[in-house]
């Protein structure tokens, strides 16, 4: 059986289940009604097609998605994490505009703990969002929104650039240390390679080979320090 042919057999049964449930104890009567399609997802899996759900589900925490099949050209969205305890209704039939534009961009963007994507993001929500946090890199920023009058943001991430500059900064540094001090190695070691090699070596020639040698270690000792920060400065962006 093709992996096609198992999801929708998988869907179709989560189908059928849905809209041929009986409420038993322990478990809560679900609706969801819309003027237009939607398709809905529970604990991301495709559950549902059409305009009036009305299901019986166990009680218990299920994350609800649902996407508006219509011919909006932006995408209209209600994303919920429910406690089913009791009877639920949710109406899918109120849009609010949500406009989200950072600097820079790529910042997740998550709406009441829920992931919603990268910015910029353009969409309708079918539900008043209370929680707005953004997150970019290891900074981040949180608004409360249930007094929001609108949903249209414009957002800097203070001090982002000058990060972003100081960490370059670094690295240049942390490059051209490894640089000069890989360089001073080779040329401590060649010192030493050179009154090493003499044809006619005598105790002072001995002293200089363990001078240099030593002060090569000490430049080889630096220098792995140094590419060791550059790297891990290269990997902390």
């Amino acid at each position: 059986m093709t992996k096609k042919s198992l999801l929708f057999l998988i869907n179709l049964f989560m189908f059928f289940a849905f809209t041929n449930a009986s409420s038993q104890p322990g478990e809560f009567r679900l609706r969801i009604i819309s003027e237009n399609d939607f398709e809905l997802y529970v604990n991301d899996l495709f559950s549902y097609r059409g305009k009036n759900l009305d299901t019986i589900l166990s009680a218990g925490k299920y994350k609800l998605e649902a996407v508006l099949l219509n011919s909006n050209p932006k995408l209209s969205v209600h994303k919920q994490l429910i406690e089913l305890s009791s009877d639920t209704l949710i109406e899918l039939n109120s849009y609010f505009p949500f406009s989200l534009k950072s600097r820079p961009d790529n910042a997740k963007v998550f709406i009441d703990s829920l992931f919603f994507g990268y910015s910029p993001i353009h969409m309708n929500l079918l539900f008043r969002p209370k929680i707005l946090s953004l997150q970019l890199d290891n900074d981040e920023k949180i608004f409360n929104l249930e007094k929001a009058s609108s949903y249209n943001f414009e957002i800097d991430f203070e001090n982002y650039s000058e990060k972003k500059k100081s960490s370059f900064g670094y690295k240049y540094i942390a490059l051209t240390s490894t640089i000069i001090n890989g360089i001073l190695s080779a040329y401590y070691k060649q010192k030493a390679d050179k009154f090493y090699y003499k044809s006619d070596r005598t105790q002072a020639d001995y002293e200089l080979v363990k001078k240099y040698d030593n002060y090569s270690a000490v430049f080889t000792i630096g220098m792995e320090i140094s590419f060791g920060i550059f790297v891990y400065l290269l990997f902390k962006e």
